[in-house]
């Protein structure tokens, strides 16, 4: 997938085309009243904030996104997410 078309909210480009790939599934989820997107990515659940989310979709359907895995200070590897791109949904 070309993710050059792809920006945040801010307008700014989600990635160069190496820092975004697919995540293995992804599934919305509500956790204490806020939005969240739930990605698998390299067998690991992660819940990322919709903010992140891009309003455009993505042209595979699939669930892709775009960042890098840096380690937290407990030694944990997480997600520094730029954008999620989700898939169409079903009205």
């Amino acid at each position: 997938m070309d993710y050059g078309f792809y920006k945040n909210g801010r307008g700014v480009p989600c990635c160069n085309n190496t820092d975004c790939r697919p995540a293995d599934d992804f599934v919305d989820v509500v956790i204490n009243g806020q939005l969240m997107v739930r990605l698998l990515i390299d067998g690991t659940w992660y819940t990322i904030a919709r903010n992140f989310v891009v309003a455009e979709n993505a042209s595979d359907g699939r669930a892709h996104w775009c960042g890098e895995m840096i380690m937290s200070l407990g030694g944990e590897r997480r997600p520094a997410p730029i954008c999620v791109i989700l898939p169409p949904r079903d009205s």
